[in-house]
């Protein structure tokens, strides 16, 4: 009988377990918060970054129809602006005969772009 009275007494957790219980429970639960306010943060960046990817696209298709948006541009709540660059001094040969001009377009939050968002290549049809 002193066996079974050993483990079921009516005396309850002392302050030291409830304590180290506290304790630990606090440590998992600042753990946790830790890794979700950085993957919200990672998610944040990743959004930014593919809306500058698709935003990049778009200026580059609205180029080769001989329209140039507006700057800036809002988009999701941010402005986006962007430079449109034609290389002129190293056109190559097969370029020059195909009748193709190079195009760099890059999307940043400011202006002077300092920082890329994203920056895409790609070629438009010279006008004969």
């Amino acid at each position: 009988m002193k066996h079974f009275n050993r483990y079921f007494n009516n005396t309850g957790l002392t302050l030291i377990e409830l304590l180290a219980s506290i304790t630990l429970l606090s440590i998992v639960i600042i753990i946790f918060l830790s890794i979700f306010s950085q993957s919200m943060i990672w998610s944040s960046k990743v959004e930014d970054r593919l809306t500058a990817v698709n935003l990049a696209e778009r200026v580059l298709n609205e180029v080769r129809t001989d329209f140039v948006p507006t700057q800036p541009i809002p988009l999701n709540g941010k402005n986006y602006y962007f430079e449109i660059d034609y290389p002129i001094g190293d056109v190559n040969d097969l370029e020059e005969s195909l009748g193709l001009t190079r195009v760099h377009v890059k999307i940043c939050n400011e202006l002077p772009c300092s920082k890329v968002e994203s920056e895409i290549y790609g070629y438009i049809e010279q006008e004969d």
